[in-house]
């Protein structure tokens, strides 16, 4: 009996430190890394200005989890990339690591520019803050929504596939 309860531990030993090796899920590591970005600019090269740095800001922490991503200035341009690029779907309801993005183009005469960010959690949303030009948690889904939705721009979201 002894035997068998060694072998038996010995296997759960085995399945314990395999399931340590398991690889966190593409969205988990985007939530993170954009939580690491909080408070300071992330796109200091500042291919575009400040005030209109959040493609910019988010593909370069997609880069940070998806090596060789391009980095994309305009939320046209990201959203068109998104949509055919297999390594996204389009989701529904957000989850911590999905992208939020509302493109400029998609509403005629718009009083403003669309934006682009990242989910902390299913409500807050992480983005370029067009002021300072750092990274911040700045909208809800909600206040978001009031902000795009309200004047007639589409709201979408991202999430990058297992």
């Amino acid at each position: 009996k002894i035997k068998r309860v060694m072998e038996l531990i010995a296997e759960a030993t085995t399945i314990i430190a395999s399931m340590s090796r398991v690889e966190e899920p593409e969205q988990n590591k985007l939530a993170r890394v954009a939580v690491s970005g909080l408070g300071i600019d992330v796109s200091p090269r500042d291919l575009a200005i400040d005030d209109l740095a959040c493609a910019e800001s988010v593909t370069n922490l997609l880069r940070e989890v998806m090596p060789g991503f391009p980095i994309i200035t305009g939320t046209w341009t990201l959203w068109d990339k998104m949509r055919k690029d297999s390594r996204f779907a389009e989701v529904v309801s957000p989850i911590a690591g999905d992208i939020i993005i509302s493109p400029t183009g998609t509403l005629r005469d718009a009083p403003f520019p669309g934006h682009v960010g990242i989910m902390k959690d299913s409500v807050t949303v992480m983005a370029n803050r067009s002021s300072s030009g750092t990274w911040e948690e700045d909208y809800t889904v909600t206040t978001w929504k009031d902000r795009w939705a309200r004047v007639g721009f589409p709201v979408y979201y991202f999430r990058i596939r297992a």
